[in-house]
């Protein structure tokens, strides 16, 4: 509402009144006004529906994890329209002052994340596009590998053996694609994430989005 405050914001309006000699308004025009144009609309993307579930989901993970925050931000994958979201802790809006301030941030936007296995399909596009690997490329996984003084370990905690690329990013798999992060290099792989988005805002309309870091 904030950030779209000028386009819903109503336009002045004009009202005529008539007196007479002594400046008495004449009944009649007090009445006469002209008629404003239409003001501007916005419809948003949410959907009640998914919302109402995503309010239930995000109640029940709080309470089941004894979390301090819980986000869910639900969006079409094909337009980006943020269908639902839900932040907890949350509050009453017509109530705000009753709630703790940290409560009043939208931690959808906010809050600056990893991007956790999302970010395996933009490393994959990136080496295919690069013609580092195919789909049949193989690689092998013993169930760890050693980044500089760190260890990455699959999420499973098992090791895989002889595996194609298509089976890296189908079954998630961490050290495969730390090895094809490494085919790339920092210097690309930081370019390919600029190329797709990170590190900027969405311009969702949201006040107060973060960028992200790279």
């Amino acid at each position: 509402e904030l950030s779209l405050d000028k386009v819903l914001k109503g336009r002045k309006e004009m009202l005529r009144l008539q007196t007479d000699a002594i400046d008495r308004p004449i009944f009649t025009s007090v009445l006469a006004r002209t008629r404003p144009k239409d003001s501007n609309r916005v419809q948003l993307t949410l959907d009640s529906h998914i919302q109402f579930v995503a309010e239930q989901v995000a109640d029940s993970i709080l309470v089941k994890t004894r979390a301090r925050a819980t986000t869910i931000l639900v969006m079409n994958p094909k337009t980006g329209e943020i269908l639902a979201m839900a932040n907890r802790p949350t509050f009453d809006p017509n109530q705000f002052w009753k709630a703790n301030a940290a409560a009043w941030n939208n931690r959808s936007a906010t809050s600056i994340y990893e991007p956790g296995s999302t970010f395996k399909p933009l490393v994959a596009a990136a080496a295919i596009e690069e013609k580092l690997v195919t789909p049949e490329t193989i690689f092998n996984d013993p169930g760890y590998i050693a980044v500089g003084a760190r260890v990455i370990r699959n999420w499973s905690g098992e090791g895989y053996g002889r595996v194609s690329f298509t089976d890296t990013i189908k079954n998630s798999i961490n050290t495969t694609m730390v090895q094809v992060g490494t085919l790339l290099g920092a210097n690309r792989l930081n370019q390919y994430a600029k190329a797709f988005g990170l590190g900027q805002a969405t311009d969702s309309g949201l006040e107060g989005e973060a960028e992200g870091l790279l």
